[in-house]
């Protein structure tokens, strides 16, 4: 992992520390790989699950986030077209 230095700035004023736990980075474009399905499958590397081990903390077992990805796709109503790949 890479060490990220700097500071947050909003209106001109440097806010503290403690605010990084309350930000996240959105890219503006989306960046899915086009051969992966939305579906958690057998593979840690759909889509979902990658972004989702990206986005949590390390100590977030894989079961913990294999659950939480197929809540995603129950939520969304995605279930029909979770093997579907995604840049089909």
């Amino acid at each position: 992992k890479g060490l990220l230095e700097g500071s947050v700035r909003v209106g001109g004023k440097v806010l503290g520390a403690n605010v990084r736990y309350m930000l996240g980075y959105v890219d503006q474009d989306d960046h899915l790989i086009r051969t992966l399905t939305p579906k958690v499958g057998d593979s840690s590397q759909e889509s979902l699950m990658y972004s989702a081990r990206l986005r949590l903390p390390d100590a977030v077992s894989d079961e913990v986030v294999t659950r939480v990805v197929e809540h995603v796709i129950k939520s969304l109503n995605m279930e029909a077209f979770a093997d579907t790949l995604i840049g089909v």
